[in-house]
């Protein structure tokens, strides 16, 4: 049996995302480095408060999801404490506009602060036999002011919603095996698109196969013509794939863009069942003139997730061989959804992913979270970077601060 380790905030979500596309909710949320802190005081100010206080409590618990898979789900508990004779289990959550969250919380009470909060009351209760009373502390970032958000928690209830969410987990788990298990084979078949090598492209392509496989790093220098992008791209997405990963392959301008998408059309008439992505900005892929994504100014924000899982539309668009702007603005047309957001959720499901620098390597980029697949750890893809003596510009541009 194969055992699948997870963590709570993965455990806690929903199986598939629903409603709105809702920027208002993104722009409640804190930096990382900024919600530690504010967790860590709340901590010692309650140490100092409570001498029952723990904090930072691992738990963890064991489950099977069906006859091939168990689950392992761990974590650790923010604070919990005992108060008249009644365990408390608290959560801690800092946030940027806190009437904002507490409505979200308000009107979804699958949101997955909520359901981490009860995952955790549901972990205790199975290790301590006791039912205990979950809350959410919401605290200001600005102005520290804290707020205690009630969670119902009936642990029969939230039972039959872990049985759920373990059955979607296994299927998933199956889903990206079978889909990596395909991409192995598909790797060993694939065949360089061209009937010959040009001089200089063979040692290329070498050097990059062989750098890939002992995991470094190449700078390589090559003359206008000889046919790089084929000979880069080629070594790289075939072991990328064999390992069940994918290619980022990043440029600085739109040419070397609309290069890369001819190779991997030109690689697919060789080696069928190649998927692509070519990324589009989301001003640029956007459907409206204005670019705001809350329900109230975009129809296409208004019930995406609801719309995308009645159509199956990420299934549909698995099959797609090539995913660009064109094919995600027909989607968007057709059934009233985001292409921008579209385009994100099936990047995972990508063999190579082509696109501007700043995707995978500007201080905000977001693609090697994005592009990972469901229940993935430590995933590995490859990275190459055209032009690659332009980066030095492009960081001036990343980390120069402007007015």
């Amino acid at each position: 049996m194969t055992v699948l380790k997870i963590a709570v905030t993965d455990f806690a979500r929903q199986n598939l995302q629903t409603g709105d596309i809702d920027e208002r909710g993104q722009m409640s949320q804190v930096a990382v480095e900024i919600g530690v802190a504010i967790h860590q005081r709340i901590q010692k100010k309650r140490l100092r408060e409570n001498a029952g206080y723990e904090c930072e409590v691992s738990v963890s618990s064991v489950f099977n999801a069906d006859q091939d898979l168990g689950i392992e789900v761990s974590g650790r508990v923010d604070g919990m404490w005992d108060e008249d004779g009644r365990m408390i289990v608290e959560e801690i959550k800092s946030s940027l506009n806190v009437p904002r969250t507490i409505s979200l919380l308000r009107s979804d009470p699958a949101h997955p602060y909520i359901l981490q909060a009860k995952l955790y009351g549901w972990m205790l209760w199975k290790d301590r036999e006791t039912i205990p009373r979950v809350r959410i502390l919401l605290v200001a970032a600005g102005s520290g002011h804290e707020t205690i958000f009630p969670v119902d928690f009936d642990p029969v209830e939230f039972t039959a919603w872990i049985e759920s969410r373990a059955r979607w987990l296994a299927d998933t788990w199956r889903d990206v095996s079978r889909f990596k298990d395909e991409r192995k084979v598909m790797a060993k078949a694939m065949k360089f698109p061209f009937a010959k090598k040009r001089e200089g492209q063979r040692s290329l392509l070498h050097d990059v196969e062989s750098t890939f496989n002992s995991g470094g790093q190449l700078l390589a220098q090559a003359p206008t013509g000889l046919g790089k992008t084929a000979a880069v791209m080629f070594p790289l997405m075939r072991g990328a794939i064999a390992r069940g990963d994918k290619l980022f392959h990043v440029t600085p301008k739109n040419s070397q863009l609309r290069e890369a998408e001819k190779f991997i059309a030109r690689l697919q008439k060789k080696s069928p069942g190649i998927r692509g992505m070519i990324l589009t900005s989301k001003p640029k892929i956007c459907m409206n003139e204005d670019v705001r994504c809350v329900p109230d100014a975009c129809r296409f924000a208004k019930g995406h997730y609801d719309k995308v899982n009645v159509h199956d539309l990420i299934t549909r668009l698995r099959g797609e061989m090539v995913i660009n702007q064109k094919v995600l603005q027909d989607y968007a047309e057709r059934y009233e959804v985001c292409p921008y957001e579209l385009g994100r959720q099936v990047m995972p499901w990508m063999d190579v992913i082509a696109g501007d620098y700043h995707y995978a390597l500007s201080p905000h980029a977001s693609i090697s979270e994005l592009g990972v697949l469901p229940l993935v750890k430590n995933p590995k893809p490859a990275l190459s970077i055209d032009e690659a003596h332009n980066l030095a510009e492009r960081a001036i541009e990343w980390y120069t601060a402007g007015v």
